[in-house]
């Protein structure tokens, strides 16, 4: 599922801009802010990526995507 969103949101032009990093042995935050280039298509301004790592490696994923403004 997640590399098939992330496909589609690339048609679009959805670049991500990395703006901060927190990071230990076990858990990446990576927060990021997103731009599209394809006026028609809606994604969120920002998400970020909650990773926790086992042994160097993702064993859990979440992305967290901010309410666009009304």
């Amino acid at each position: 599922f997640l590399a098939a969103a992330m496909d589609t949101d690339l048609e679009h032009g959805v670049r991500h801009t990395l703006r901060n990093v927190v990071a230990s042995s076990d858990v990446r935050i990576w927060e990021t802010d997103l731009s599209v280039s394809d006026e028609t298509y809606c994604c969120a301004p920002a998400v970020v990526w909650l990773q926790r790592l086992d042994k160097g490696r993702v064993r859990e994923l979440h992305l967290l995507h901010r309410r666009s403004d009304p």
